[in-house]
């Protein structure tokens, strides 16, 4: 499906050299902002040390990501390098109208969730036939428990998880890192560069190619409907999915 926006963009963006500036301007922006969450979370972490243990992890980690999106969008607006919306770029996106009818929004939901989740084992199948077993963190594992008992731990993790995570997420890595890199970067970079942030950040290097494959889906979401509010409900059911398969596998033993 073409992209009018992307190819309006394109026609007025830099290129060569300021392609390259605004690749390595939008990257910096993005370390620069996690720099400040973690200083932000060490300095919490000095006045109450256990926000650092147990469940407070799962909420710790969002509030990083969200100071870091807070300085992001700060600093662009700061040196003032805008970037067109994709669509509508807002939250709430486009209004509801004949041509864009609401059951298209649903229709992207369900075959993005849908994408997500069979992508996720399709993937995983490949990836045991390969020798290498796709593995949850450890501490996701630990919090789950047997399933059964709700913990405070296991509490902050379905929060975590289910909304905190996709809304900060969303709003950095769709948001603002791959909405600005479609400016400056050709259509594969911009797609592949945040996925594979994204990726990394989550530190499960067994399942690097399940979490690149969620990113990809996530950012499509968002670019058919133009609106963050799409990427981060498929997000937020995707995790809610996992989790809940998590707990059954636990309980089964």
């Amino acid at each position: 499906m073409r992209d009018q926006h992307a190819d309006l963009r394109r026609s007025s963006a830099p290129h060569d050299e300021g392609r390259t500036t605004g690749i390595v301007f939008e990257v910096g922006c993005l370390v620069w902002g996690l720099g400040i969450g973690w200083l932000v979370v060490l300095a919490l972490a000095a006045v109450a040390p256990g926000v650092m243990e147990g469940g407070w992890l799962y909420l710790v980690s969002p509030l990083q990501l969200g100071v870091c999106g807070l300085v992001y969008a700060a600093t662009v607006r700061w040196v003032g390098v805008s970037a067109a919306p994709m669509g509508a770029h807002t939250f709430r996106g486009p209004e509801v109208s004949e041509a864009r009818p609401r059951t298209h929004a649903w229709g992207v939901w369900v075959a993005h969730v849908a994408a997500a989740v069979a992508g996720s084992i399709l993937i995983g199948g490949i990836m045991e036939l390969l020798g290498v077993e796709v593995d949850e963190q450890a501490k996701v594992l630990e919090a789950v428990g047997d399933g059964r008992t709700w913990t405070a731990d296991l509490v902050a993790l379905w929060v975590g998880a289910v909304v905190l995570a996709p809304l900060a997420e969303e709003w950095v890595y769709r948001g603002l890192l791959f909405r600005r890199l479609r400016v400056w970067a050709p259509s594969w970079v911009a797609w592949s560069l945040p996925a594979l942030i994204f990726a990394v950040s989550h530190g499960n290097w067994s399942g690097l190619a399940v979490y690149a494959w969620l990113a990809v889906v996530f950012a499509n979401a968002y670019r058919l409907n133009g609106t963050l509010r799409t990427a981060v409900a498929v997000h937020a059911a995707n995790n809610l999915l996992t989790l809940a398969q998590l707990m059954v596998m636990a309980r089964l033993g």
